[in-house]
């Protein structure tokens, strides 16, 4: 990915770099060409040789400002790219973060719903009053039978109670004296 990135800058480079590459060296070239004329026609060689000299100066001086140019249009374009590839990322852990928190509210919606429907089908089947028919049902029945046996267990531990106040009751008088409890 990073030599990919590094084959389009530089290819972006070369494409800047060339219009105006191109135009410069035209002017220079019509430069060049009306001076080695102007030269040709006095025959003075350090006249031309000193025209040369100048032009390439000239030239140089261009093409450095032209690659200074691209230099820093590569610097944006790769400034770009960096910021850009740091946005996609960002964006790419977001959606992965909202598809996972999506996931969970919707099993946690499920657990509600199953769970509501539950304690509607507990509350249900407390109302009922069974049917002689449901009660001879031997899965009913032990439900029932679970419900009273847990009513007797209250009661016999109300009932175990109250004998023990009434024997402690008998052996000091002022044990009995209170609220009975319940």
């Amino acid at each position: 990915m990073v030599s990919g990135l590094h084959r389009a800058l530089g290819v972006c480079l070369l494409l800047t770099l060339l219009p105006h590459a191109c135009a410069e060296e035209e002017e220079s070239n019509a430069d060049l060409a009306d001076s080695l004329e102007s030269s040709a026609q006095a025959d003075d060689a350090k006249a031309v040789l000193k025209k040369t000299v100048n032009e390439t100066a000239k030239m140089r001086h261009t093409v450095s400002r032209v690659l200074h140019k691209s230099v820093e249009e590569v610097k944006t374009l790769k400034s770009l790219l960096i910021t850009n590839a740091k946005g996609a990322a960002a964006l790419n852990e977001l959606y992965t973060e909202m598809a996972q928190l999506t996931k969970r509210m919707a099993t946690y919606e499920d657990g509600m719903e199953s769970c509501q429907k539950e304690m509607q089908n507990i509350k249900l089947q407390s109302e009922e009053v069974l049917s002689p028919a449901e009660a001879n049902d031997p899965l009913i029945g032990s439900a029932s039978l679970m419900q009273l046996s847990h009513h007797a267990e209250t009661l016999h531990r109300q009932v175990k109670e109250a004998i023990q106040l009434h024997s402690k009751a008998q052996q000091d008088p002022t044990v009995g004296a209170g609220p009975v409890r319940r």
